[in-house]
């Protein structure tokens, strides 16, 4: 064959199956490398694919082999995909492409089989969509071969030769590499400083925070830990850290142990590196078995280089195997955790402690007898020694107070870190934890919140503050509605409950201007607000002034943010004299979400609402819905360029409550475009039963609905039923792509502005309701929860007749 003359290939239909997927597999590595993201600097994560056990995309995700350069594998693979989906194209008229295509293909095979071995020997875990992108290499590669038609033989000539000569396809394939690989990393790089940053604003917060209080501290040994109290020990415990703190955290209890805690640490018994006078002490709770424990000690690891004459790096056992920790009542989740933390304690007594730590956690899970001992002889310890610590009951004894300073922390799994006594959730990336340090060196102390105010009668109803280019005012209470449909700043009344639409046209009524996100942000963190990267958005750039209103950390029950999301509601304007800024602001956090914006395009909602917890925040802001919404969490505020003051009084605001839907009449103003491009009216559900549901496609429960309601469409539309789905993305495009994908059988009406959810008081996805043929609505229905299916079916049938 010449190499020289190009030709088409024999095929040409394995090559678009090829193109197909691999952006399918595209795709997915970018899903990857969101949750390789996520892992590092969402605490809360968990992927969709982590089934624990054998099938765990997070143990894959963390492992160190899922990195090169310390960038993500599938980040490596965008590219490495969109050019074989160029040479795929350039195949359908070039059997050299096609060549070049199957001997790429052949590489990420080869990289395949060995990261699988890698999975199963060294992870002890597989990932569902690392096995789906090697279905990818593997198909891609065999259609490679099928459309070519050369064979073996065939194929590595005309794949060398376009090589040797640097000509077509390979120099095109090469740019196409270069752009796509730069583009990609581009992404991954803004995406994992947006994260960073969000991450840096919890951990600010955290390390700001001061109140006078006891706090949770070691208790003697063998004492019951249930309150936090100091006890016997304590004054041992306060003496070894490195600094004393003139004011300290109000302690508060969470699901991974108390937030603030004065860990002992003594160099006599503890596994510790770095210098006695450290001004920050690291110390990590782990087990050699835990696989985020694995992540975290690689993560720890270029800061323990980075910081080894300035912070003190601590070791404390847990490990999650009864056989050695009784607070597992006998439960051996890690079967070999007992053997490595005994054989890393054995080292320490030699002094070899870190190396028998990474040694560990680089051969994980791989820790019988044999093992161990194996590891002990390739770090240079004297194995007789070593064999007499194992049999003895040392290493017991170590683990036993660890376990019970674990119990006293309110510690029942792994990792935990604390910094300086303060609590880190969960697994994180080297860079938060960098900053983590940094915070605790910067804020031994920290700055008092703002001052705790009762609004009054004769508190001013507008406040001035900055942005960039001056000064304004803004409304010191969320907005009520006059009878003249004006909104006024009062105390101690109902706030409005408004679509933006509502609250623009009641602003501008009252001589005011909805305020815009620029100006709710200034007057939130108390200092100019910055568009840090130049998107039109004020609250996703560089931390700076207050996290919350009141001050830097979060103080539960300081605003309304906890209530009960089913049960709860707003409460009226000022109630909480905590929940204050320092310029006299109330309310910027929880209580209802506000409505920001000058176009129903930048509309957006700032705040979070009664039910928002530590997530209502000064930097809080959603564009979940369109700017027509309104239900009972969404409020506003007004602003001006000069003080404005309220003409009405308490007794003249509106109710502006959403009446209940349920034994009413389907709403006039339901107007809507189907997607297949007629009307929903009201005159739609007369003589139907009607099952109304609103959804959108990022509603994990819509998904899970749909093969239901399908179902119900085909088992009844013979009897005079019909289900209507209202689609609520405020991107039109992605609800037709999400609708399309679903292949609904009934009825499907587009409201990208939310105007519907209004009138049904909507602000849970799913929200669904039941409509005789009378067209009255008879029954609400919140999500879409298995145990309720049967209740919902029976009430159809009943309506339907039997």
């Amino acid at each position: 064959m010449n190499s020289q003359v190009d030709s088409a290939p024999a095929r040409s239909w394995p090559l678009k199956a090829a193109i197909a997927l691999l952006l399918a597999g595209v795709g997915v590595a970018a899903y990857l490398v969101f949750i390789k993201l996520r892992l590092g600097y969402d605490e809360t994560f968990v992927s969709a694919c982590n089934f624990g056990g054998r099938l765990n995309c997070d143990a894959v995700q963390t492992h160190p082999a899922s990195e090169v350069f310390g960038l993500p594998l599938a980040l490596y693979a965008i590219p490495t995909y969109l050019v074989m989906a160029f040479l795929a194209l350039r195949g359908l008229t070039s059997r050299t492409a096609v060549a070049c295509l199957a001997g790429l293909g052949a590489l990420t095979v080869v990289h395949t089989v060995y990261l699988a071995v890698v999975s199963g020997t060294q992870i002890g875990a597989f990932c569902l969509f690392c096995i789906s992108m090697y279905v990818v290499n593997a198909a891609t590669t065999g259609l490679a071969f099928a459309a070519h038609g050369g064979g073996v033989g065939g194929i590595v000539q005309d794949a060398l030769g376009a090589l040797k000569a640097f000509r077509a396809p390979v120099a095109s394939a090469a740019a196409v590499l270069v752009v796509t690989g730069a583009g990609s990393y581009l992404v991954y790089e803004q995406g994992r400083t947006n994260m960073l940053e969000q991450r840096q604003a919890r951990i600010a917060a955290q390390f700001e925070q001061v109140a006078p209080a006891e706090t949770p501290t070691a208790m003697a040994e063998g004492a019951q830990a249930e309150t936090p109290t100091a006890m016997a020990g304590a004054a041992q415990a306060q003496a070894a850290q490195p600094t004393a703190p003139a004011a300290k955290p109000t302690p508060k209890l969470t699901e991974n142990g108390w937030d603030y805690f004065e860990v002992p640490v003594d160099p006599q018994t503890d596994y510790v590196t770095g210098p006695a006078d450290a001004k920050v002490t690291v110390v990590t709770v782990k087990d050699f078995e835990c696989g985020f424990c694995r992540f975290l000690s690689y993560q720890t690891k270029p800061l323990e280089a980075k910081y080894k004459d300035k912070v003190r790096f601590v070791f404390k056992h847990y490990p999650m195997n009864g056989d050695c920790n009784f607070r597992m009542q006998g439960a051996r989740m890690h079967e070999g955790a007992c053997r490595s933390a005994y054989a890393a304690h054995c080292a320490w007594e030699q002094g070899k402690f870190k190396e028998m730590h990474d040694a560990l956690y680089q051969n994980q899970p791989r820790f019988s007898d044999a093992d161990v001992r194996g590891y002990a002889e390739k770090i240079g310890l004297d194995l007789a020694k070593f064999d007499e610590c194992v049999k003895s009951d040392r290493p017991k004894q170590k683990i036993d107070a660890d376990v019970r300073l674990a119990g006293q922390m309110r510690i029942n799994g792994t990792p935990r870190v604390y910094v300086n006594n303060r609590l880190v959730t969960g697994s994180v990336a080297t860079d938060v934890l960098d900053y983590y340090i940094q915070m605790a060196e910067k804020y031994p102390v920290a700055p008092p919140a703002a001052e705790a105010r009762a609004a009054t009668a004769e508190t001013p109803t507008m406040v001035q503050m900055k942005k960039a280019s001056g000064p304004f005012w803004i409304d010191a209470f969320e907005a009520s509605i006059d009878a003249q449909g004006r909104a006024v700043s009062l105390p101690n009344v109902k706030p409005a409950l408004a679509s933006w639409f509502d609250a623009k046209a009641a602003c501008e009524k009252a001589g005011k201007r909805l305020c815009t996100e620029e100006e709710w942000v200034s007057a939130c963190i108390g200092e100019p607000a910055a568009d840090d990267n130049n998107n039109g958005i004020f609250s996703d750039g560089t931390v700076t002034g207050r996290m919350y209103p009141y001050g830097a950390f979060y103080e539960k029950g300081a605003c309304r943010e906890s209530e009960d999301k089913y049960k709860g509601a707003a409460g009226p304007t000022g109630a909480n004299p905590g929940c204050r800024t320092p310029e006299g602001a109330y309310d910027l956090a929880g209580n209802l979400y506000e409505w920001v914006g000058a176009t129903d395009k930048d509309a957006t909602m700032m705040g979070g609402d009664w039910r928002s917890e530590t997530s209502a925040t000064c930097r809080r802001r959603t564009t979940t819905y369109g700017a027509g919404i309104k239900n009972d969490t969404t409020g506003f505020r007004c602003c001006a360029d000069t003080q404005v003051q309220s003409v009405a009084k308490a007794d003249e605001v509106q109710d502006t409550s959403i009446e209940e839907i349920v034994g009413k009449g389907v709403p006039q103003d339901l107007v809507l475009d189907t997607l297949e491009g007629g009307k929903l009216e009201p005159g739609s559900f007369q003589g139907k039963v009607t099952y109304l549901t609103f959804f959108a496609s990022w509603c994990g429960n819509c998904r899970k609905q749909m093969p239901a309601i399908k179902a119900w469409q085909d088992e009844w539309a013979a009897k005079g039923f019909q289900v209507v789905a209202i689609n609520v993305d405020r991107d039109a495009a992605r609800g037709r792509s999400y609708i399309t994908e679903l292949a609904p059988n009934f009825t499907v009406a587009l409201d990208p502005m939310a105007r519907t959810m209004s009138d049904f008081d909507i602000n849970a996805m799913p929200t669904s309701f039941i409509i005789g043929k009378d067209g009255v609505v008879k029954q609400r229905v919140i999500g879409y929860k298995d145990g309720e299916i049967e209740q919902t079916r029976a009430t159809i049938r009943s309506l339907l007749g039997g």
